[in-house]
């Protein structure tokens, strides 16, 4: 039987979806696994490593932000980089070059606390006929690649003060991103009036509330586990 795949669009659960999603996980778990062989050998090629992909991964971000910022793609619904992967994705970028702890702990908690769920619901339309396509798959692969890179190679073991370290710089990025949905009408990081996926969690703006308490659950569902192993 052949396996259809549609070039100019994209559907969740598709093929294509299936395929994006098993391409961004090996990709990923190469780069781990490269990664602890590196670190093994003391040769610098491990450091290496993390510069260039930190390197690949502000690069694509500029790239992104410019293009989304373009006359002819600007929307102000989407393209300001207030997205939470945006800020994650920075980030992540900059723990691979950093012993920042709380940089970190971001990295951990927000790249696979939050955006890990790109890969189980993205929000595209587009197929892999256009940049879109690749500009998603990519930078979420960057974080949450990141994030497993932390703890597969790093040797990063979340405690409980790095979950409230991540936990209270997330009620900061609501504080700043709410008033700006608010004023432009908008939906960036799910937390305002404008129309979106989180629709399903009730009205504006109890559902902003809602979003933060399941977000917070998740981040506490990734730090539980390394208590329990401590112990």
């Amino acid at each position: 039987m052949m396996l259809h795949v549609e070039l100019h669009t994209f559907e969740r659960g598709s093929a294509m979806h299936l395929l994006a999603v098993a391409a961004c996980l090996s990709a990923a778990a190469g780069a781990c696994l490269l990664g602890r062989r590196w670190r093994d050998r003391q040769s610098g090629a491990e450091q290496r490593l993390r510069r260039a992909w930190a390197i690949f991964t502000l690069a694509t971000q500029f790239v992104v932000i410019v293009w989304w910022l373009l006359p002819a793609n600007f929307s102000w619904r989407v393209s300001l980089p207030l997205h939470i992967c945006d800020v994650t994705a920075v980030l992540a970028a900059a723990a691979m070059v950093t012993r920042r702890r709380w940089v970190w702990s971001v990295v951990y908690f927000w790249g696979i606390g939050l955006s890990l769920v790109a890969f189980i619901t993205p929000v595209l339309t587009d197929g892999p006929a256009h940049l879109q396509f690749y500009f998603f798959w990519l930078t979420h692969l960057q974080i949450v690649g990141s994030a497993a890179y932390l703890v597969v190679v790093m040797g990063f073991r979340p405690t409980w003060r790095d979950w409230r370290v991540a936990t209270a710089l997330l009620a900061a990025y609501f504080a700043l991103v709410v008033p700006v949905n608010v004023a432009l009408g908008t939906y960036y990081g799910y937390v305002g009036p404008g129309a979106s996926m989180a629709d399903v969690l009730g009205p504006w703006p109890w559902r902003a509330l809602v979003i933060f308490a399941l977000q917070v659950a998740a981040l506490t569902l990734l730090a539980a586990p390394w208590t329990m192993a401590r112990r």
